[in-house]
């Protein structure tokens, strides 16, 4: 019995220092700022093991999140059309001795690749066609292609020019007006011949074909336009489209362009995507002596 008494006797004193010790605990908390459900955080830095740890989770996290916002991804309306662009078009051996063998398309070479074209589908378009399909979002051919040679040099009526008529290929040719009918390149009549063939068409690339950015508005404005009124003289129709010698350009030329009325405009950098976003800077992919296939046609 005396027990038993002892025994209850415990039970309450253990309930009211637990009961006292809880109260304690609360007391402090609230005293010390402490909230329900927060963990304060030493300001000390970790062990140095502890930060080697934290620093390749760290690094792990970079590389397996992937860019809120991907550089790649194309924007506005695109099309998928490869846009050919070459120089010189005649013999190999003709042009090393000449000294311009690495602009050259050996004349064989360019048959075989015009011939690919046909045989696998491709429908050549101009410069022109692009330019709207982008402007107005339409839809063109199936496989559309576009073949540009820039610079109007002499072997172009020679030797390409008969390629273009036995394919049916459509050429668009990328023409600095001053340098027609000076040595080497072809003349006002091989370029008009050409273009009455309803194969060739000609766009503006200047009228000395000098680095445009190097300039000012007021030369830049004459090597535009001038080439532009030469070729609306000489051949008829509107002129809309330019091309950039070297492929050099900046925002002050594309302004330029802008407020003369041209609506297009192609620069020398690769790649098969077409937009209207970079609509005065459309990518072409410069063609050597290989099959067609090396370049992803």
């Amino acid at each position: 019995m005396e027990y038993s008494k002892i025994f209850h006797k415990a039970l309450k004193i253990s309930g009211l220092a637990l009961a006292l010790f809880l109260f304690g605990s609360i007391y402090f908390m609230s005293k010390s700022g402490i909230k329900k459900s927060t963990i304060q955080i030493s300001s000390k830095s970790p062990p140095p093991q502890i930060q080697k740890v934290l620093a390749k989770q760290t690094v792990v996290t970079k590389a397996s999140t992937p860019s809120a916002t991907p550089t790649d991804k194309p924007a506005g309306f695109c099309l998928n059309v490869p846009v050919l662009f070459y120089h010189h078009i005649e013999p190999y051996a003709q042009a090393k001795t000449e000294g311009h063998a690495s602009l050259t398309v050996d004349a064989g070479f360019f048959d075989r690749q015009m011939q690919y074209l046909v045989s696998h589908g491709y429908h050549t378009i101009t410069a022109e066609d692009l330019a709207q399909a982008l402007l107005h979002q339409k839809i063109l051919p199936s496989k559309p292609i576009a073949v540009t040679i820039d610079d109007g040099y002499s072997d172009i009526p020679t030797y390409a020019f008969p390629v273009a008529q036995k394919y049916h290929v459509l050429l668009n040719l990328m023409i600095p007006t001053g340098l027609l009918n000076n040595p080497g390149y072809m003349s006002w009549d091989n370029l008009k011949n050409m273009v009455n063939s309803g194969v060739v068409f000609a766009y503006d690339h200047s009228w000395s074909h000098y680095s445009m950015p190097a300039g000012n508005d007021t030369k830049d404005q004459m090597e535009i336009m001038t080439a532009k009124t030469q070729l609306e003289q000489h051949l008829g129709g509107t002129v809309n489209i330019f091309t950039y010698p070297y492929g050099s350009t900046d925002n002050r030329i594309i302004n330029l362009l802008r407020n003369d009325g041209f609506i297009a405009a192609f620069s020398t950098k690769g790649g098969f995507l077409q937009c209207d976003s970079f609509i005065y800077d459309l990518h072409r992919t410069r063609i050597g002596n290989a099959s067609l296939s090396a370049y992803g046609l």
